[in-house]
């Protein structure tokens, strides 16, 4: 999970009402901003608009914090928490089904499990790629909408 500070001239509230502005809820099927997702008074979420469902996409929680001279925005990045329990729950369930595999049916039972798991692997790996670039793309949309700059990039 990686994390950005913004810092914008804004005062908050003007920020809280940009992104409520330019950012559809969650249940809006068929709108027009850019982003979906919720703002609060001091807390925000937003994931980017795609055509297609994509649950590993990059989701973005921000802090907005008023400070002297304007706001500051922290921002995290990571996977939903629905993406992140599912794949805990396959995690738990091949573990289970490595040690019964392997215990009763030998290394035949074990070889399909680990064959399962290299799927699961694969399929969480192409939706983190397909996701490939929102993390800048979502930075770049609250950095725009809020007259903000990057103040703390992460180190690689």
């Amino acid at each position: 999970m990686s994390t950005v500070t913004l810092h914008s001239r804004l005062p908050r509230a003007q920020c809280v009402e940009r992104l409520k502005g330019e950012i559809d809820p969650w249940w809006k099927l068929l709108g027009y901003c850019q982003a979906i997702g919720g703002v609060g008074e001091e807390r925000f979420w937003l994931v980017r608009r795609r055509v297609a469902r994509n649950s590993f996409q990059t989701l973005m929680t921000g802090r907005l914090i008023d400070d002297g001279a304007g706001t500051t925005i922290q921002c995290r990045f990571g996977m939903t928490r629905y993406a992140q329990g599912f794949l805990a729950l396959m995690a738990l369930m091949l573990a289970t089904f490595l040690i019964e595999g392997a215990t009763r049916h030998g290394w035949p039972g074990a070889g399909l499990v680990l064959g399962m798991a290299a799927f699961v692997v694969a399929f969480a790996a192409f939706g983190r790629w397909l996701a490939r670039g929102e993390e800048a793309f979502l930075t770049e949309f609250v950095c725009e909408l809020c007259d903000a700059r990057i103040v703390a990039d992460p180190v690689a």
